[in-house]
């Protein structure tokens, strides 16, 4: 076979390939969808708002310090979500020593807690809801311990 023959055949040799190879997906699972995404057919993440303390509040490190944290999920009742306190104030996030209540039926979690659970100065302050499939949703406050101000 000439090199012109050859050439003239490869496009009919590529196309037989690929439908032998299978170019064409056909029946099957599909394209990957994230599991805790708002893509179709995925587990919805919690959505978490905290609404007390408010951000950049200041503290003395003998007060308590009230929260409110609201939680929802699209796909999951409010009863099953895991709410926890993590402090970033190391640079890693860390468990704080308190035990977060479950949200009630409207998807509120109030609680107090020691101020003198965090470290002095600055504590960016995270607030993480997680579902029975370990999707999460968090928001975010800093809270200022023995400080005037906070930034």
């Amino acid at each position: 076979m000439d090199a012109r023959t050859l050439l003239a055949t490869l496009p009919v040799t590529a196309c037989l390939l690929l439908v032998a190879c299978g170019s064409d997906p056909g029946p099957g699972p599909g394209p990957y969808v994230d599991e805790c995404s708002d893509a179709a057919g995925a587990t919805r993440p919690p959505e978490v708002e905290i609404t007390s303390p408010g951000n950049a509040e200041a503290f003395e490190s003998s007060n308590s310090i009230n929260w409110v944290i609201s939680v929802s999920d699209d796909d999951t009742d409010v009863g099953d979500l895991e709410v926890e306190l993590l402090d970033y104030s190391s640079g890693t996030p860390e468990d704080i020593d308190i035990s977060v209540p479950n949200p009630d039926s409207d998807g509120r979690v109030t609680f107090s807690m020691a101020a003198s659970l965090l470290t002095e100065g600055q504590n960016p302050i995270r607030a993480r809801a997680t579902d029975p499939d370990d999707c999460f949703g968090e928001d975010d406050v800093l809270v200022c311990i023995d400080q005037d101000t906070c930034p």
